[in-house]
């Protein structure tokens, strides 16, 4: 699988601008996912801003996407995906 070097470089250009986030990364490969999560959520704001913009995600991924029910895996994504035409997943 691909380093996620970039991703931490983001993560760190966020941090030292003092901004709330979280920033969820999935890598598929042929025989594993992985999921990362980084975060720094510090006030009662932040985390109800970022739950809100989480269910207006998910609400937007079932309006695209037909039913979308969260803790139900494979009802979205494992059912039609063919890790085979990841070829950047290896």
């Amino acid at each position: 699988m691909a380093t996620n070097d970039f991703i931490h470089d983001l993560v760190s250009k966020i941090a030292e601008d003092n901004i709330e986030y979280i920033v969820i990364t999935v890598q598929k490969g042929k025989v594993e996912h992985n999921a990362n999560a980084y975060f720094n959520i510090v006030t009662i704001d932040g985390a109800d801003m970022i739950s809100t913009t989480f269910e207006e995600v998910i609400a937007n991924l079932s309006e695209s996407n037909g039913e979308f029910t969260m803790g139900n895996p494979g009802e979205f994504d494992e059912a039609d995906d063919d890790p085979d035409e990841d070829k950047d997943s290896e």
